[in-house]
């Protein structure tokens, strides 16, 4: 096994430094795995997935106003911007993080915060303004709650990811 990386006796090992095996890839090429980075890229990963996943329950979501709850039970227009902003907002922290722009991790979390609470004040607390649309209050199937509430979870999930992110990393042990 070669060493990745000399260093000095009295230089302390960096979690960036190699803390892996050397191996072989498809074509016998001797390639050494940094763990700490691929540690880093699983988490950018799995913030893209969850990401998209709100993206994907966003649209299910609109998708679910417009074709399945009737027409006379929806909020006018005006009163649905904060939604829609919302989830431009969504697709605009999707594109920060596909990119790998520097802040892509806050602002992901900070929109899958303020997702997750949007979707508590407009549609599961009691009517208290023009722009609270209360599942409770319609009569709405299960088709759309579950839509709403996993919705709601992806944009907790979303916030927990980056979170997760942006967390200080403890010292790798030795």
């Amino acid at each position: 096994m070669a060493r990745a990386s000399p260093r000095r006796a009295d230089e302390p090992a960096s979690d960036t430094q190699v803390a892996s095996a050397d191996r072989s890839d498809q074509h016998g090429r001797r390639t050494c795995v940094r763990r700490p980075a691929a540690r880093v890229v699983a988490l950018v990963r799995r913030l893209l997935l969850a990401n998209l996943a709100l993206a994907i329950l966003l649209a299910g979501h609109i998708a679910d106003h417009s074709l399945r709850q009737p027409a006379g039970g929806q909020l006018s227009l005006v009163a649905s911007v904060p939604g829609l902003l919302g989830a431009l907002a969504v697709f605009v922290s999707l594109a920060l993080v596909a990119f790998g722009y520097r802040y892509a991790p806050q602002v992901a979390g900070t929109i899958g915060l303020l997702t997750a609470l949007g979707f508590v004040v407009v549609h599961v607390a009691p009517h208290w303004s023009m722009f609270s649309d209360p599942y409770a209050d319609r009569e709405l199937d299960a088709g759309s709650w579950i839509q709403m509430l996993a919705a709601l979870a992806g944009g907790l999930l979303l916030a927990f990811e980056a979170k997760r992110l942006t967390a200080p990393r403890r010292a790798a042990r030795a």
